[in-house]
């Protein structure tokens, strides 16, 4: 009776194994989709038209993909829904290539990418296709007559002064602050006015701190200006130069 008991048992496990194995046979792998994106070089004002494909070793029903490029350079002119702000979307039942239509604004290089976390492509078998993505760019040139110079005329910061005394040629700089300065005052101008200037890391905690001001030239070229400030603790004082030679 025992034999029996196991060998029935035996029989079943291999039933089990076997189901097993064909049911794991039958399981689709998940398809993928990669999306690819051309690249283009151009001259400020000019429009440049770029490829945006989908591509898989089996049909895509459906694609729906977010696009996110750069505003400051390429302005957007037809090929998809924009949404503003360097975004736009393309939809589609159907196509899987789209070309898209931007007009060069300024100088630079602009990068145009999909984003994988709000864009979908689906087969025929699955609702869903995992996605990879390749970015493109587009390569701006400035026209001879723009102007490459991207230095500063003056620069003052305030409370503090500036260690060593400003010049248009030196890109760095050392300040102290008193303990109770939470922000730094930067003052710039531009020697030329059809450069840009941007300045970022303005607060000041406790110890040392780096302001970078960012100069871009007409032509896009860029030049950086650091000043290293140092924002004493509570109880130190702020020592001139003419104090720390006395």
């Amino acid at each position: 009776m025992n034999n029996i008991k196991r060998i029935t048992a035996l029989v079943m496990a291999m039933l089990m194994s076997i189901l097993m194995f064909s049911g794991l046979t039958n399981v689709k792998a998940a398809q993928t989709a990669h999306v690819s994106i051309s690249s283009a070089s151009a001259n400020v004002g000019d429009e440049v038209t770029i490829t945006i494909t989908a591509s898989s070793d089996v049909k895509i029903e459906l694609c729906d993909l977010r696009i996110n490029y750069d505003s400051s350079i390429l302005q957007y002119v037809k090929g998809f829904d924009a949404g503003g702000g360097g975004t736009g979307r393309l939809i589609s039942p159907n196509a899987t290539s789209f070309d898209v239509v931007f007009k060069t604004i300024n100088p630079g290089t602009a990068t145009i990418s999909v984003d994988k976390s709000t864009s979908y492509t689906s087969s025929a078998d699955e609702d869903y296709m995992s996605l990879t993505t390749s970015s493109g760019s587009v390569n701006v040139k400035a026209p001879a007559s723009y102007s490459s110079d991207n230095t500063l005329k003056s620069l003052q910061i305030s409370p503090g002064t500036l260690s060593p005394a400003f010049s248009p040629d030196r890109t760095t700089y050392n300040a102290t602050v008193d303990a109770d300065v939470t922000e730094l005052v930067v003052s710039a101008a531009a020697n030329d006015s059809a450069a840009k200037i941007s300045i970022s890391g303005r607060r000041m905690d406790p110890g040392s701190n780096t302001t970078t001001i960012t100069v871009t030239a007409e032509d896009g070229s860029v030049k950086k200006y650091i000043i290293y400030t140092t924002r004493l603790e509570d109880g130190q004082e702020a020592t001139t130069e003419a104090e720390s030679k006395t």
